[in-house]
């Protein structure tokens, strides 16, 4: 929505061809590069006092972005992490996120 929105107010609306939102979580500007656009979240998973439910969503929101990518350059990643870390929670909603996508196509 913001993306249209700056793109009117620039008086360039009239080039965009098609927008796409599904799955679009991440940003990228460099065909080798790509970024969540989180910024503040190892800083606030690594506090002290973090309630389950916010870190909850956080895992939510990194394992959406990491869908969005992969889904994007339409590949099938082999998932692996270090057991009984934070990384293990984005594993295993990745792999939910994953599972779910192919059953639909």
């Amino acid at each position: 929505q913001k993306l249209a929105l700056d793109a009117v107010k620039a008086g360039g609306a009239d080039r965009i061809a098609k927008v796409v939102d599904r799955l679009t979580s991440f940003v990228s500007l460099s065909p080798t590069m790509c970024s969540l656009h989180l910024p503040g979240m190892y800083k606030m998973m690594n506090m002290e006092g973090v309630t389950d439910q916010v870190m909850e969503q956080a895992m939510d929101r990194i394992a959406d972005g990491i869908l969005s990518v992969v889904a994007t350059l339409r590949t099938l990643p082999v998932i692996r992490c270090p057991s009984g870390q934070a990384s293990q929670m984005v594993a295993q909603k990745l792999h939910a996120r994953l599972s779910k996508l192919l059953k639909e196509s």
